[in-house]
C-alpha cells in the first residue's frame, strides 16, 4: 500500500489526482463536515496516509524519511486523539502539528512541481494545488491564534467557535485574503493575526510571477537539453 502511494508521488500524474482531492476535500467535503463526524473522520484518515506515502517519496535520505516519518505519525496520532477527546490543550496541540503536516504537504507538492524535467500540464494543475495548500496553511495558522488569543479576529455576525466553524470560516478568510478580495466580514485585531493577513496577500501576488518564471525556465533548460542531445546526433563520427 504505502509503495503504491510513493509510486503515486513519483509520477506527475499524481500531481492532478491530488488536485482534485483537495477541490473536493475544501468545497464539498469541508461543507459538508457539519453533517457529521464520519466525513471528517474518513478525510483525515486519507490525507493521513498520502501525507506519510508522500514525505517517503519526496525525502531521499534515509534518516530524514524517518525523522519525517516520526514527525507525521505525531501529528496524526494527535489529529486522532482531539476528535476522540477534544480537549482544549489537544486541540491546541492538533493545530500546531496540523499545521506542520499542511507545510510537510505544501512542500511535497512544489518538489513535484519544481524538479527537472519537461513542464505538463501535470505540473500546472500540481502548482494549482500548492496555491490552494498556501491558503488551507494560513487558515490553520489564523485557527491556531484564535485558539490562543480569542480576540484575534472579528466576525460580522456572531458565531460559535467550534472546531468545525473555526476551520470552515477561517478557511474562507484564507481564501479570501490569498486573492486579495478582502470582503471585510471577517477582520484581524491582533499583531500576529495582521502580520499574518499581510504576509499571505503578499504571497497570493507573488506566487503567480514567482511560479510562471520558474516554470518558463524549466522549460527553456528542457529545450536547451533536448536540443544539445539532437545536435550532438547529427554531429558526424570523428572515427569516420
Amino acid at each position: 500500500m504505502i509503495k503504491k502511494l510513493m509510486r503515486f508521488w513519483s509520477e506527475e500524474r499524481g500531481l492532478t489526482l491530488f488536485l482534485a482531492i483537495l477541490v473536493t476535500e475544501m468545497f464539498v467535503v469541508q461543507p459538508m463536515v457539519k453533517a457529521g463526524l464520519v466525513l471528517d473522520f474518513l478525510s483525515d484518515v486519507f490525507f493521513s496516509v498520502l501525507l506519510l506515502a508522500g514525505v517517503f517519496a519526496a525525502v531521499q535520505h534515509r534518516l530524514l524519511q524517518w525523522i519525517a516519518g516520526v514527525l507525521v505519525i505525531a501529528a496524526i496520532v494527535v489529529n486522532w486523539s482531539s476528535m476522540v477527546v477534544p480537549t482544549p490543550a489537544l486541540l491546541l496541540l492538533n493545530g500546531t502539528t496540523s499545521l506542520v503536516a499542511m507545510v510537510a504537504f505544501l512542500l511535497i507538492v512544489l518538489w513535484g512541481v519544481y524538479r527537472p524535467g519537461p513542464i505538463t500540464a501535470h505540473r500546472v494543475r500540481g502548482a494549482i494545488a500548492a496555491y490552494l495548500l498556501i491558503g488551507v496553511c494560513f487558515s490553520l495558522a489564523y485557527s491556531l491564534i484564535a485558539s490562543v488569543h480569542p480576540g484575534a479576529f472579528t466576525m460580522a455576525e456572531p458565531w460559535v467557535p467550534t472546531p468545525e466553524v473555526k476551520a470552515w470560516s477561517f478557511l474562507y478568510f484564507s481564501m479570501v485574503t490569498l486573492t486579495t478580495v478582502g470582503f471585510g466580514d471577517i477582520t484581524a485585531i491582533h499583531p500576529v493575526a495582521r502580520s499574518l493577513v499581510m504576509a499571505e496577500a503578499l504571497t497570493g501576488q507573488l506566487y503567480p510571477a514567482i511560479l510562471l518564471a520558474r516554470l518558463v525556465s524549466l522549460q527553456i533548460a528542457t529545450r536547451q537539453g533536448l536540443g544539445r542531445q539532437n545536435d550532438h546526433r547529427k554531429q558526424p563520427d570523428a572515427r569516420n
